[in-house]
């Protein structure tokens, strides 16, 4: 009797095990599913739906590396680089020992990019260093742009130039890079060749703000009035809020005195 008894404890232990696992792992799964949730809807624009899923994500795993990435940037958009800072850090600490190293470079790659934009350039410059002694790591292109627009970022004109450069190898149709040339460029009084990478990209993509802004920019310092107008027209009608209508904005001021 007292077998019987003992079988039937240690089966309901095994039972009371299984349904613990099962239940961990339903709640792993979902917390997978709200993290490309969560990346979805911040890739739409949708940043309290993003948020709301990333937050459930980390409650049904705090381990989950994935959730913990796409919450930092997350952060970083909404400007709260205190919790994004954690969140990369926390995200690197919990990149499961059989990720692929390139996964991981990704992690390193983003989180060298907010570094940077926090103007911590050592810290972003070992992390960026990271990434290119990892031999798996495949995106190459968007590692040395990013580095560029560091580089950028300090005025280090000859290093981002030449980063850019070594991106546009890579990919020629590179947005950034392109419209990175065209900025060095100007910002070395060479407007005909800013201007060149400007149409370099206008073949592949259209205007954005930042571009209409160094047209603005590059026809001024030609004393072109006419497209000065046009694409001033063109920038607060289209992106009325950027910060380079602003800067617009205070040109014109200047010029009117």
């Amino acid at each position: 009797m007292r077998f019987i008894i003992l079988g039937l404890f240690i089966s309901l232990l095994a039972a009371c095990a299984t349904q613990t696992d099962l239940e961990k792992g339903n709640k792993y799964k979902a917390a997978e599913e709200n993290a490309k949730l969560g990346l979805a809807y911040m890739q739409q624009g949708r940043y309290e739906i993003a948020l709301g899923k990333l937050k459930k994500a980390i409650t049904q795993n705090p381990a989950n590396a994935d959730a913990h990435q796409y919450l930092a940037v997350l952060y970083d958009r909404l400007d709260r680089p205190v919790d994004a800072d954690l969140h990369f850090k926390t995200a690197l600490e919990n990149m499961p020992d059989s990720s692929l190293s390139s996964k991981v470079a990704a992690v390193r790659n983003n989180y060298a990019v907010f570094l940077c934009k926090q103007k911590h350039y050592t810290e972003a410059d070992q992390f960026f260093e990271m990434v290119t002694q990892d031999p798996l790591y495949q995106s190459r292109d968007r590692l040395y742009e990013n580095m560029a627009q560091c580089e950028l970022n300090k005025g280090n004109l000859h290093q981002a130039e030449r980063l850019f450069g070594t991106t546009l190898k890579l990919n020629p149709r590179s947005r950034k890079s392109l419209l990175g040339m065209a900025q060095i460029n100007y910002d070395k009084g060479l407007s005909n060749q800013a201007q060149a990478y400007l149409n370099k990209l206008l073949k592949y993509s259209t205007h954005n703000a930042e571009s209409l802004w160094l047209a603005v920019l590059i026809e001024h310092k030609r004393g072109n009035a006419e497209r000065v107008a046009n694409y001033s027209i063109r920038l607060k009608s289209k992106y009325p809020d950027s910060k380079e209508t602003q800067l617009l904005k205070q040109l014109e001021m200047q010029g009117s005195r």
